[in-house]
């Protein structure tokens, strides 16, 4: 009874970790979606316009600095997790992806400030996805791990499996709810 007791209470221990880990998967997701589909859009507003080929091949290659980048921000914020705790480092990472994300729609056009702008856009972009997932990872899987083998498939399933799905769904409902607004 007693074991039984103890064994619910780690479980309800677990869901703000796995939730918390979820919303961080989620953010992180929405953030690639909201990105690769406007690359069209990013290319004519932060590049030159001269050539739009070039532009959106350099849109493309931002995004894939920010996927390129994950390695090198996983050392640096794993360790971080490790000598400041996981849970500080967690919340760290999510102002970043967060607020870098933010902070690429308040960038002005390359027109206004030229070369800046698709600089800022790329810093914005390495700075935001630099390790956020090995946060959400670290935070998560180890908390998980603590519990037994059900709890670890569980937490996987859902920061890795439902996160991208609810990302999904999020971005297309914000697509069709501003359907015409940015056509151009």
């Amino acid at each position: 009874m007693i074991r039984q007791i103890q064994l619910n209470s780690s479980k309800k221990s677990l869901i703000p970790v796995i939730a918390a880990s979820t919303v961080g998967t989620l953010i992180e997701w929405y953030d690639f979606y909201i990105f690769g589909s406007l690359a069209t859009i990013i290319s004519t507003k932060f590049f030159p316009k001269e050539n739009a080929t070039a532009a959106f091949l350099a849109t493309l290659a931002t995004f894939a600095a920010g996927l390129l980048i994950r390695p090198f921000g996983a050392l640096f914020f794993g360790r971080l997790g490790d000598l400041i705790g996981r849970k500080h480092t967690f919340m760290v990472t999510l102002v970043l992806i967060g607020g870098s994300t933010f902070a690429i729609g308040l960038v002005p056009a390359y027109e206004t400030i030229g070369f800046w702008a698709p600089l800022s856009v790329l810093i914005l972009r390495l700075l935001g996805l630099a390790a956020f997932y090995v946060a959400i990872f670290k935070l998560g899987i180890s908390k998980i791990m603590s519990g037994n083998q059900d709890d670890l498939i569980f937490g996987i399933i859902v920061m890795v499996i439902i996160s991208p799905i609810v990302a999904t769904g999020l971005f297309l409902f914000g697509k069709y709810a501003l359907q015409g607004e940015y056509n151009e």
